[in-house]
């Protein structure tokens, strides 16, 4: 079965109707991260450290757990690093073929679609995008350890605006590996196993299995290990990794049809379009806010608790098989 064949229709007014009002938040979003932007950080000082108003280079360099070596807390982020690359490695060069079948919510004028997810395409999905901005934040919070404890003070690696850039990306991996991996185990694995039984293979390989687990196994490491502090007044740049995949989403379904979650579909009507995208920004919203009461939860007690609490909520929230 080609799996180029669909309803497509491009030049449908009622297939692009939800457009317009999802572009306006997407703009919105946009203004009120710069907002965000300027009005926090810039009035925070390079010198901050994470348990202050800001962050800087040490809050990213040194580890928050005083029985932990600093080079034991760069070889950690070293071995996270190699985890996430190599696993994003073997799925680009993967050839093996895995056939899903995409679905629709009622009102959308496209077609379920039949799919081979394999190599680069894999890449279009949110989880592979999220699990490679993982491998980003790691190599870079790595290189920034580790020059730390070398005694660089200056340069890249020692900037107030990559430290900010990376406590941004810090917050983004941890909340959204959560809300990855909680939506797989509790919407996407059931639906799949009631609607198409076959597209468990896309979450039960080795790969998917990494991507759908080890990302919080490493945010939740992080998370005990770092001195960063989750900052609520962040929500919008939070939110705009939410957004960008909504752009890239309706992108990639011009060019190939597809669709990989229903919600996305933008030729719903315009009501239920925006009450989706408003639902996932709400979701979004409160994974990160859950994140912010998670680091406030363990921040007050001992490393033993912080730990049991951290890890026994990562087995409530992960599937294996």
């Amino acid at each position: 079965t080609s799996h180029h064949q669909r309803k497509h229709p491009r030049g449908s007014k009622r297939s692009t109707m939800g457009f317009p009002a999802v572009f306006g938040l997407v703009v919105n979003l946009a203004a009120l991260s710069l907002y965000d932007y300027y009005a926090h950080f810039v009035k925070t000082s390079a010198e901050a450290i994470a348990s202050g108003p800001g962050v800087d280079a040490v809050a990213l360099a040194d580890p928050a757990l005083s029985w932990l070596p600093d080079w034991g807390f760069v070889v950690i982020r070293l071995v996270s690093a190699l985890v996430v690359v190599a696993t994003a490695l073997s799925a680009l060069m993967s050839k093996t073929s895995v056939w899903i079948t995409t679905h629709h919510l009622s009102g959308s004028k496209f077609s379920p679609v039949r799919y081979d997810l394999k190599g680069p395409r894999r890449f279009a999905t949110f989880t592979v995008q999220t699990w490679c901005l993982l491998g980003v934040y790691f190599i870079l919070s790595s290189a920034v350890s580790a020059a730390h404890l070398l005694g660089v003070r200056d340069g890249f690696l020692a900037s107030p605006y990559l430290s900010r850039c990376l406590w941004v990306m810090y917050e983004i991996c941890l909340s959204y590996s959560i809300l990855v991996t909680v939506i797989v185990t509790f919407a996407l694995i059931p639906m799949a196993k009631k609607r198409a039984p076959k597209n468990l293979a896309v979450f039960m390989t080795i790969r998917p299995l990494l991507m759908h687990n080890a990302n919080v196994l490493l945010m939740f490491t992080e998370l005990l290990m770092n001195r960063l502090k989750v900052d609520p007044m962040h929500l919008p740049m939070i939110l705009s990794w939410g957004l960008w995949y909504v752009v890239f989403a309706w992108w990639w379904h011009r060019r190939t049809g597809v669709f990989f979650y229903p919600f996305m579909d933008y030729s719903l009507p315009n009501w239920k379009i925006l009450g989706l995208k408003m639902a996932v920004m709400s979701a979004m919203a409160a994974f990160f806010y859950g994140s912010y009461r998670l680091d406030q939860l363990v921040e007050s007690h001992s490393h033993t608790v912080k730990a049991a609490v951290v890890y026994g909520f990562m087995l409530l929230i992960l599937k294996v098989r």
